[in-house]
């Protein structure tokens, strides 16, 4: 028997309340240092780039022919369910409204665009599905990587494909074969390009839960670094333990084992920084962000250990909420904690202070709404190399205009949906119908998951910490972006008067954008990556240009041809009280991208977003073709189980203006 292999994200957006209360006021120039643990991440053997292998069929009626990182579908199939809990909510008092870049239907840019990675790969090299897909970008001069759930791809810079696309499991080194039950979990692919020490950089985060949840459950977050510039050749695995279950010096954190979800990385000149949100393994514990600085240069020379400096910024950096200084999450006191500090690229490096790396991170802690974001910086990290490293982790909170939690799905452009027809996941089980003999029965339609309104990513560049986010609109029928470009007042003290030197919205007529990254370049001009969906568009990946003036018009780089219609939009759906999907703790949750990406490269721009890159069948041809492959339907277009696909983009500054 395989071991099923899951991909795991975004449990922040599940954990909505729904108790209501007043905000705090934001404590100005608040500073704080983070505790911090200084460990190592270690050097535990070398891989290449092999061709991608196929491994277990999609054909059997379990569930593991598909599956959503949503842990409480995670925790079902190990047999745990997931309780719910409820805690006080902060809310802005105002909404965001429109802009005034709504100016009609968006023309198509310039953009050069090429179908990237998509769910017909994953299943072909995988044998099953999984929604959403979690987006990895990094790019130099001359190449050009895209991660995605389990896969990755290898481009030059004019985008011609130099690979096929290569399996995560294998490149890292994770064996798929293990005694069963066990579950193995990985995904949340990342990448950088770091021009400093000519290498790359790519991670994953993965989880091993021997069966029933048993204590020894173990986690750990893995990064593969090039031996050279050449994206194909060799590289060296290092990995660190967040387990944080104690043992071995570890510190022995509330509610673990448990898993460093939803990494994100960052770069400046002195190490690479990894932002990840802590949550209870076997349990629904939650603790906040924590903050990893680590020895890049260590890694590029393959050291055997790397230095490594953790903080736990959830479990002790207070926010202007605070309330709780052992855990952050109880069912009566409320989620007052740091989550998802975005660290930053940085294509313009801060050097004073011993070297600085600066995050955003946004304060909407009772996913509801709010009108306050947070700059951070850390100091010291050139000292990441030292026997004894000395960083220090600051932060400030700046009065902002409003964001709202995106709660309500977003519509698309109806069109065909064969799966939603053939009626495979209306059943009232996280499965196919036949999993339990059920009936099916076709289904309407379903709308986007826009997740939450985080920050998506975070840049540094000519003086200013750029960053985006998603939010609900005033009529809370569509989603725009609320962008920032921060201005970091920095001290020996810390962070004090820093100011927001640009915020704005970016919406479209009629339509939603949903999960912004921004790309800016050395000079300061930007491009923002992201999804354009309503009812005149399908799922279409889309862009506008960027800079301190603010965002032009929203543009195409690649036209969505169908519906989204994967397994997650129907799962679940139709669950009733005491049913399968309540007792197993599964919600109805159809799954989009987690993440965009952009990158600028000198004055290139390289960027990716999640769309639906080919027309949907008929039923008859897509229920004709499952008979064949399940792997492959639709002419070899999609899966059966999903049709999301990405859109790999390429533009040049100077190509065209922002509107």
């Amino acid at each position: 028997m395989h071991r099923r292999v899951l991909l795991f994200f975004g449990v922040v957006a599940v954990l909505v309340g729904t108790v209501s209360a007043t905000p705090a006021a934001a404590s100005p120039g608040a500073t704080q240092a983070a505790d911090q643990l200084i460990a190592g991440a270690h050097l535990v053997g070398q891989s290449t780039p092999t061709s991608a292998v196929t491994y277990s069929s999609e054909s059997s009626n379990v569930a593991g022919a598909a599956f959503t990182d949503d842990p409480t579908l995670l925790r079902a199939l190990i047999d745990e369910g997931a309780t719910t809990s409820e805690f006080h909510r902060n809310g802005a008092s105002t909404q965001p409204t429109t802009s005034s870049t709504e100016q009609g239907d968006s023309p198509e840019g310039a953009a050069k665009s090429i179908k990237g990675l998509n769910a017909q790969v994953l299943a072909t090299t995988h044998g099953f599905n999984v929604e959403p897909p979690d987006q990895g970008l990094c790019a130099n001069s001359q190449r050009v990587i895209e991660m995605v759930n389990l896969n990755f791809q290898v481009y030059d810079t004019n985008l011609n494909a130099l690979s096929t696309p290569f399996v995560l499991e294998t490149f890292f080194k994770n064996p798929l074969d293990g005694s069963p039950p066990d579950v193995t979990i990985q995904g949340d692919p990342r990448c950088v390009w770091d021009a400093g020490t000519g290498r790359w950089y790519l991670s994953q985060l993965e989880i091993d839960v021997p069966a029933r949840l048993d204590p020894e459950a173990t986690s750990k977050f893995q990064i593969a670094v090039s031996t050279s510039s050449d994206p194909l050749g060799s590289y060296n695995i290092y990995e660190f333990d967040n387990t944080d279950a104690g043992g071995s010096g570890n510190p022995n954190n509330p509610g673990c084992p448990c898993l460093g979800d939803q990494p994100t990385l960052g770069v400046n000149a002195d190490a690479l920084f990894v932002d990840t949100n802590e949550f209870g393994i076997t349990t629904n514990e939650f603790n906040g962000a924590v903050v990893y600085a680590i020895d890049k240069k260590a890694m590029a020379a393959g050291a055997t250990t790397a230095n490594l400096v953790a903080n736990f910024v959830g479990l002790t950096v207070p926010t202007p909420e605070w309330n709780n200084t052992t855990n952050c999450l109880k069912p009566q006191e409320g989620l007052f904690c740091w989550a998802s500090l975005r660290p930053a690229t940085s294509p313009t490096n801060d050097t004073r202070f011993g070297g600085v790396e600066y995050f955003l991170s946004a304060l909407d802690f009772a996913n509801v709404k709010d009108d306050r974001i947070a700059v951070w910086a850390m100091t010291g990290t050139s000292s990441i190399s030292n026997t004894s490293p000395n960083l220090h982790l600051f932060h400030e909170v700046m009065g902002s205009e409003p964001y709202v939690f995106p709660a309500n799905l977003v519509s698309q452009k109806a069109g065909p949906i064969p799966l939603g027809q053939s009626g495979r996941y209306s059943c009232d089980v996280p499965a196919p119908c036949s999993a339990i003999g059920g009936t099916q029965t076709p289904q309407a339609e379903g709308g986007i998951q826009p997740n939450d309104d985080q920050f998506g990513s975070a840049v540094f560049a000519n003086g200013l910490v750029w960053g985006g986010l998603t939010t609900a609109l005033g009529d809370d029928e569509r989603t725009g972006i609320a962008y920032f470009a921060v201005k970091a007042r920095l001290t020996s003290s810390g962070l004090g008067g820093s100011s927001i030197a640009l915020q704005n919205y970016l919406t479209a007529p009629g339509s939603s954008l949903v999960y912004p990254s921004i790309g800016v370049t050395s000079e300061g001009r930007g491009l923002i990556s992201f999804t354009l969906t309503g009812r005149k568009y399908f799922p279409t990946s889309a862009y506008a240009l960027v800079d301190r003036g603010g965002a032009g018009k929203v543009k195409i780089a690649a036209l969505g041809q169908s519906p989204q219609d994967g397994f997650t939009e129907y799962e679940c759906r139709n669950a009733v009280k005491g049913g399968l999907c309540q007792t197993l703790g599964v919600t109805y949750r159809p799954r989009w991208g987690d993440y965009s990406a952009a990158v600028a490269v000198g004055n290139h721009f390289v960027f990716a977003s999640e769309y639906i890159q080919s027309p949907n069948c008929s039923l008859s041809q897509f229920l004709a073709d499952s008979a064949v492959n399940p792997l492959s339907v639709c002419g070899g277009t999609r899966s059966r189980a999903a049709n999301w696909g990405t859109a790999l983009n390429s533009l040049n500054v100077g190509d065209e203006g922002k509107d």
